[in-house]
């Protein structure tokens, strides 16, 4: 699995249980994919093999932290949300 494709994954996760993606179609455009959760207070910044998280009410990737280096990592995030994801299949 590649970090595009678990990146991919969880955006896909994320989008299904109400968050809001932006995702980076046009790779010129130099723009961070993310995700913004439901209340608007918690967002998730998709950047090369890491997902920075910024929490309300700095909401910009200048104020986020690393997350998955900090407690799992984005393939091993992949993986849980697949094998979940056959489980309620």
């Amino acid at each position: 699995m590649t970090y595009k494709q678990a990146h991919s994954i969880i955006m896909d996760h994320l989008e299904a249980n109400g968050w809001t993606v932006k995702r980076s179609h046009n790779m010129r455009a130099m723009k961070v994919p993310h995700a913004t959760n439901a209340s608007g207070r918690k967002r998730l910044y998709f950047k090369g093999q890491a997902i920075h998280e910024a929490l309300a009410p700095h909401l910009e990737l200048k104020h986020a932290r690393t997350l998955t280096y900090d407690t799992v990592s984005i393939k091993e995030w992949a993986r849980a949300i697949q094998k979940q994801n056959k489980r309620t299949a």
